[in-house]
């Protein structure tokens, strides 16, 4: 038997998830996802939930106790830092963006959004587009 054990974060309502072998939590913050709009709109129409900086991806844990999941229960978002292609503040100023090859992921936050996307660009080791 190996001595490796399994870590797994718990948000106290966000989605629980496992970290990978030797990942640390660089940063975490509540956010809401899904939409460019405004925060208050966001926060209403997006998906809350705890948003996780690691040094090898960025994880979206959705809240588990909100009336829109019982319509639909969003999935946990991991993005692995090695697929982004740029981070950048969104066009509302209480946003920002990560993009990969694939989609762009926006994520909305009361306060902290400088230190999001330096603590991103950094972990990432990539500049932040303007």
């Amino acid at each position: 038997m190996s001595g490796s054990t399994t870590r797994r974060v718990h948000g106290f309502i966000s989605s629980s998830f496992d970290l990978l072998p030797d990942e640390q939590v660089v940063r975490n913050g509540r956010v809401s996802h899904g939409y460019s709009l405004p925060l208050l709109a966001s926060t209403l129409l997006g998906y809350n939930g705890r948003l996780y900086l690691t040094d090898r991806r960025i994880v979206f844990a959705p809240d588990r106790f909100l009336i829109p999941r019982a319509i639909y229960w969003p999935p946990l978002v991991a993005i692995p830092l090695d697929e982004l292609k740029s981070v950048g503040g969104s066009k509302r100023r209480s946003g920002f963006y990560v993009e990969t090859n694939r989609r762009r992921y926006v994520f909305n936050a009361i306060s902290g959004i400088a230190d999001w996307i330096t603590a991103i660009s950094r972990t990432a080791n990539m500049s932040v587009v303007d």
